[in-house]
């Protein structure tokens, strides 16, 4: 089993001195391993083919898994935007899939 590095990113409202709320990082780096995803479906609506979908199974994620995240990077850098994180409680393992952030 080949695993890679993955960024997790949750975005936090803080609340500044001068009374405004700024919208901070906070990221998190776990192991995981890519999966492959059959690209054949349609989407049933506009009848083309639906954006390429990127797996990840992650390790180890603990009580972190009650945050809200809204993005990730892989390896290379990639921003990709999270559309689904399940769990799997008898393996400790969580499948989050993303499609690629282009411009966000």
């Amino acid at each position: 089993m080949r695993t890679t590095q993955l960024k997790l990113v949750n975005l936090v409202l803080e609340k500044q001195p001068n009374k405004t709320e700024k919208e901070i990082e906070k990221t998190y780096v776990f192991a995981a391993k890519k999966e492959r995803v059959s690209q054949s479906r349609l989407d049933n609506f506009s009848m083309q083919g639906l954006s390429r979908t990127y797996r990840y199974t992650i390790y180890n994620l603990g009580e972190l898994a009650d945050l809200n995240f809204t993005y990730f990077y892989d390896e290379k850098g990639k921003k990709y935007l999270v559309q689904s994180l399940q769990e799997s409680l008898n393996r400790n393992e969580w499948t989050i899939e993303g499609v690629l952030a282009n411009g966000i």
